[in-house]
């Protein structure tokens, strides 16, 4: 029996009724997939994606999906939207897949969380281009992905108690932002295989005074040459992590972020640690 840490009728949902995420990524599958292309989507969910990848001109959409009864939903779904020829549904884990019989065109993987951190975009793309599935020549949505941290002063009390832990947030707690944001990694999705772990050394300027206590992650997923996705309701939102050490900061102050985590790895072993030199007065 499958048993999962989280509820995949309940995700694929809400990335469902994200039009923002849904808008864009049919776009940039528009741009991408020409008539005649062999597709293969990863994590297909609802199966949304692969729809528009037959919609678009693909002659043949491999939806792999994880879950049974989702699987089973989108063969239904292609049934009925006259697809079911050109969808085939492979009901397994995609790390348990090491060839798939047609040459694979276009590749869409929207396993996407904030910093690549929580899904398994980076291991799964990582297996694909290991056993040969993804090449230099395959065509891949997201084609990039980019990732940027500012420094925060936020307030982690929640009804009454003090419950610092990462988190996605729309706003709430928010005190200020202490300074920019700035780079943290990028991922160039082009049939190369990628360090999952990200290392990262970066220098701010105070622009406030505050108690930095946390960061914030956010990211930029690049679609296609035309299509890029920031944050929308159900991907890419942004995520409060508490900073090993809290600092008292004043305005001028040059601060010393370090970041060290492993894509695909969830926050369990993610580290932030900040270290500061005083401005002179």
């Amino acid at each position: 029996m499958k048993t999962y840490p989280f509820s995949p009728l309940l995700g694929a949902n809400l990335c469902l009724s994200d039009n923002k995420r849904v808008n864009a990524f049919g776009k940039a599958i528009k741009e991408t997939v020409t008539e005649g292309d062999v597709v293969l989507d990863v994590g297909t969910g609802t199966g949304i994606l692969a729809l528009q990848a037959v919609k678009h001109g693909a002659k043949k959409v491999s939806a792999v999906e994880l879950d049974e009864y989702l699987s089973n939903r989108v063969r239904e779904i292609a049934r009925r939207n006259k697809v079911g020829s050109k969808i085939e549904v492979i009901n397994r884990d995609i790390l348990d897949i090491d060839s798939i019989a047609e040459r694979i065109d276009v590749v869409l993987m929207e396993m996407l969380t904030t910093g690549l951190i929580e899904e398994a975009q980076i291991p799964a793309y990582n297996h694909l281009v290991e056993n040969g599935i993804i090449t230099s020549s395959t065509k891949i949505i997201p084609a990039s992905y980019e990732t940027y941290a500012v420094p925060l002063e936020y307030d982690f009390r929640e009804y009454g108690f003090d419950m610092p832990r990462a988190k996605h947030t729309t706003g709430e707690g928010l005190i200020r932002k202490l300074s920019d944001k700035k780079h943290v990694s990028t991922v160039d999705f082009d049939g190369e295989r990628k360090n999952p772990c990200v290392k990262k050394s970066i220098e701010y300027l105070m622009k406030h005074d505050g108690n930095f206590n946390a960061i914030g992650l956010t990211s930029v997923a690049r679609l296609s040459n035309g299509v890029s996705l920031g944050e929308s309701t159900w991907i890419n939102n942004s995520v409060v992590v508490p900073i090993d050490r809290n600092l008292d900061v004043r305005q001028g102050d040059k601060v010393r972020l370090n970041v060290d985590y492993v894509m695909g790895n969830g926050f369990a072993k993610f580290y932030a640690e900040a270290t500061q030199n005083k401005s002179q007065n």
